[in-house]
């Protein structure tokens, strides 16, 4: 199972190598001992049913969302994917052929640094063996009828009290933290040692709220700002916000975060200071210090996809009142407005706050919706960025930034929670998040260098600057640089620093010994793979940048636009946001790219990867042709595909791989009656079948997994010549490392092994490849061999027994057909593999072939030896 809500990826904690515990999300009440405070945090989600969260030795450390059903009073136990590989695919044998009394239930990996496999246990002594083990633990999993009930608001249902605070137990020796759970979007953590928080009066019963409890000899206390309008005991100057107790999470790796607010009920209406009320619709998601709604105005009623505003609402005294400042004084709708005539743009990405003002406690800006986060559309995927996509995005905040320099402002905390991408247009990039802007040159006069002038460290930690990091005001040259750290991020998914733990004087260090190494940075980011020249021009060009001095903005994005252009992209071009997400063996990958007006063909379009193939490239507008030897299920697929995609120009061809006078008459046809073919998929193919030949005496594996499609290729090359830009996919395997290239019995005449012969047919498809993509250099014409992975298809219908069996063990490991046809697409479709060719792909990315996969002599007479047994001349 996966987790793909954006909002659910910011409300979890990571950690590695803890042990996992599964829990109902009931009101409950967990002490802490003090000597863990630092280090303990716990939070709730509220799902459909059940929470899971990841605890070691009292220690709540994170949660992991889960949306199956346990059945009461059963003992799960959860193992972290951070604390064995090994140890979970044991487990999954184990259960699957009953070694141990244990039923394999879920995975669940949101984040790529959080995970959990849970396996129910049949018996309370095979639990407590699970138990004592370092990453295992268990616990039992009652039913809770308040999650249950959908109806209602989850903040208007009556919730379980508190008991009441006995005398007896203010007086303790020891220090410890009291947290009541419930079932809201919300991070919490207890006051800091040494800080008090406001009393409040013995025996109070307190509804609606989540209370974090500092108990000392002689107070109890509690910490909630709504707790003003919650209890008429409490004291209206004794009620603070939490963001008393909270810290930055630029800070430090690792410290604990506390969301400064607490969710306010869908439905409050705010007034701002113009009197103009908004309605909270929906609460999309939060950050460690705000909260974001879906509003509208008071007088409409809209639900949240109809919303066209988004409300921010943060602590009063907090960081939106800085970004208050900074749009009042420097990005009002007028001079944005006066920017974009002035430079000639089409879009400068600053949004315009349309309201403010303060509800109760809190602040709150209010701005037009701008889409989605960056950060969200990643943890979605989990992925890298590609180059092309990067680039768009850094010159669209490249403009951002010269607009709000020029009014004389640093924004100072650049990454992917602050930029927002409009869904509907995939062109609009805004910056936002302007909490730690900075004023750096006040009437004109730019500040002095002076470490120690602000709080060091302010900021998200991976992303900011040196300047940042030792105290000094941010600086036209700090944000920059920042931009530049994301771009390497976003592309290589990596930084130097980023897997670092310790505090932020640690990645501060990292950082200034690459700042005068670039080569080394680019080097340690993308590791063996070819760097962006453009990126690193960049990188070189801002980080000499003098603190005072003023960036040649022209010059940074002439480089960045030029390298762009030679990618065949523009600014005015859909941003084409690659998501990869990979679970285990398994991979998938998706992008909005359309293929209307292309004209695909497939072979073994009727069922597995090809009928999966067929159904993703139709619901992209494609007009797809199949080429099947099975008429009747191809139709049956057909009708099935029509329904789902609604693109009704699909056909049907009668293909014969095994009969090289079927192919000749298929090549005709198409010849004939098709004005274009952009995207030929050589799909079909057969597996370790008994030995038997084809209609022209071929061993039947050789004969249609590769010398078919040779044959077909061969045929249609003039038609994908005139119709370039086009491509080529051959379906190769990692069963290519199975068998090497007989040239002396092709035909495995002398000895025939299933399983070579099955390998030698997927190691041809690869130097087939190779050949192809040298012959049709400087033709437009691409061709790529490509590793669906382990995948679950009617291929292993002619199995023997043993292999069966095998079959049966690793198949809870394997691919389903959709997972399988993700790389297909990917390599149909992705638009930076124009300039690729002749590459093998597996995962939706290039991978590593054999070393007889690579062997371009062998690939040559292999080559010539297909020419001679189909009889065609082929140069």
């Amino acid at each position: 199972m996966i987790v793909r809500s954006g909002s659910a990826r910011k409300a979890l904690c990571s950690s590695r190598n803890f042990s996992h515990t599964i829990r109902a999300p009931t009101i409950r009440e967990e002490t802490i001992s003090s000597d863990n405070q630092k280090k303990s945090h716990a939070s709730s989600y509220d799902l459909k049913n059940r929470t899971v969260y990841a605890r070691r030795n009292r220690r709540i450390l994170g949660l992991v969302p889960s949306r199956n059903t346990y059945p009461a009073n059963d003992h799960v136990i959860c193992v972290s994917y951070n604390a064995s590989v090994t140890t979970v695919l044991w487990l999954k044998v184990a259960a699957w052929f009953q070694i141990l009394p244990i039923v394999w239930w879920e995975t669940a990996r949101p984040n790529r640094n959080c995970g959990f496999t849970a396996i129910r246990a049949k018996s309370k002594l095979c639990a407590f063996i699970f138990e004592r083990h370092g990453r295992h633990a268990r616990i039992c999993v009652k039913d809770d009828g308040f999650i249950s009930d959908q109806k209602s608001s989850p903040l208007s249902r009556k919730r379980k009290v508190s008991p009441p605070v006995k005398e007896e137990e203010k007086v303790s020796q020891t220090t410890s933290a009291v947290i009541t759970q419930t079932p809201v979007k919300r991070l919490l953590t207890s006051p800091r040692k040494g800080k008090a928080s406001p009393k409040v009066k013995e025996q109070e019963e307190v509804k609606e709220t989540i209370s974090v409890t500092l108990q000392t000899p002689d107070k109890t206390s509690l910490a909630s700002p709504r707790n003003r309008k919650a209890s008429p005991q409490v004291k209206e100057e004794e009620v603070k916000p939490m963001s008393s107790v909270s810290q930055s999470p630029s800070k430090s790796k690792g410290r604990k975060r506390v969301c400064a607010v607490g969710p306010v009920p869908e439905g409050t209406v705010v007034c701002d200071q113009s009197s103009k009320k908004w309605k909270l619709v929906e609460l999309l998601w939060q950050t460690e210090l705000d909260l974001t709604y879906a509003v509208c105005q008071a007088n409409q009623q809209a639900g949240s996809n109809e919303c066209k505003y988004m409300l921010r609402l943060g602590a009063k005294e907090g960081h939106l009142f800085n970004e208050q400042n900074f749009h009042l004084r420097a990005a009002k709708p007028d001079a944005v407005e006066k920017w974009l005539k002035l430079h000639k743009l089409d879009f400068l990405g600053i949004p315009s706050c349309v309201g403010f003002g303060l509800h109760e406690a809190y602040r709150f800006l209010v701005f037009p919706s701008m889409g989605q986060t960056l950060q969200t559309v990643m943890d979605e995927g989990n992925c890298t960025l590609p180059e092309k996509a990067v680039l768009q995005l850094a010159l669209r905040l490249l403009d951002a930034l010269e607009f709000i320099h020029e009014k004389e402002y640093a924004h100072a905390d650049i990454h992917a929670g602050n930029i927002y991408i409009n869904t509907d247009s995939q062109t609009e990039v805004f910056l936002s998040g302007f909490g730690h802007a900075f004023r750096f040159c006040p009437g004109g006069k730019h500040v002095e260098y002076r470490q120690g002038s602000r709080t060091a460290h302010q900021g998200n930690i991976t992303f900011i600057s040196l300047d940042s990091h030792k105290g000094a005001g941010p600086s036209c040259r700090s944000d920059l640089q920042s931009l530049g750290y994301c771009m390497l991020y976003w592309m290589t998914g990596s930084l130097p620093w980023s897997h670092l733990s310790q505090t932020s004087s640690a990645i501060a260090a990292e950082k200034e010994r690459y700042i005068s190494d670039i080569p080394g940075l680019v080097r340690c980011c993308y590791k063996q793979k070819k760097a962006s020249v453009a990126l690193q021009d960049y990188l070189t060009n801002v980080m000499s940048l003098q603190y005072t001095e003023k960036p040649d903005y022209t010059l940074l994005k002439a480089g960045l636009h030029e390298s762009l252009q030679k990618m065949g992209g523009s600014l005015k071009e859909s941003l084409n946001l690659m998501h990869l997400h990979r679970e285990m063996f398994g991979g998938q990958w998706s992008s909005s790219t359309r293929l209307d007006g292309k004209t695909v063909l497939i072979t073994g379009a009727n069922t597995g990867i090809g009928k999966e193939t067929t159904r993703d490239l139709a619901k992209r507008g494609a007009r797809i042709i199949m080429a099947c030897r099975d008429l009747e299920k191809a139709e049956r697929a057909q009708k099935e595909i029509m329904e789902d995609s609604g693109n009704q120009n699909i056909v049907i061809k009668k293909l014969d791989l095994s009969d090289t006078k079927s192919i000749r008459e298929f090549a005709e046809l198409i010849n004939n009656e098709e004005r274009a073919l952009h995207i030929l998929i050589n799909n079909a193919g057969i597996m370790m079948c008994p030995y038997s030949k084809t209609a022209d005496g071929f061993e039947m594996q050789f004969g249609v997994n590769h010398l078919g499609h040779f044959l077909l290729t061969f045929l249609l090359i003039d038609l994908l010549k005139r119709s370039a830009p086009s491509r080529i996919i051959n379906l190769s395997s990692m069963a290519h490392g199975w068998g090497t290239i007989a040239l002396d019995d092709i035909n495995s005449e002398r000895n025939y092994h299933s399983r070579r012969a099955y390998g030698q047919s997927k190691l041809a498809n690869i130097l087939f490849t190779r050949s192809l993509a040298k012959k049709l250099k400087d033709t437009g014409v691409t061709a790529y061999a490509v590793h669906p992975g382990i995948v679950r298809t009617e291929l292993k219908r002619h199995m023997n027994l043993g292999l069966l069996i095998m079959w049966k063990i690793v198949r809870p490991f394997t691919k389903t057909s959709v997972q399988g046809a993700q790389t297909t697409i990917y390599c149909a479709v992705q638009p930076e593999l124009d300039k690729e060719s002749g590459g093998y792909y597996s995962n939706c990315r290039p991978s590593r072939c054999t070393r007889a996969a690579r062997d371009d002599e062998m690939a040559e007479k292999l080559w010539e030896l297909s020419c001679k047994m189909l009889g065609i001349v082929w140069d």
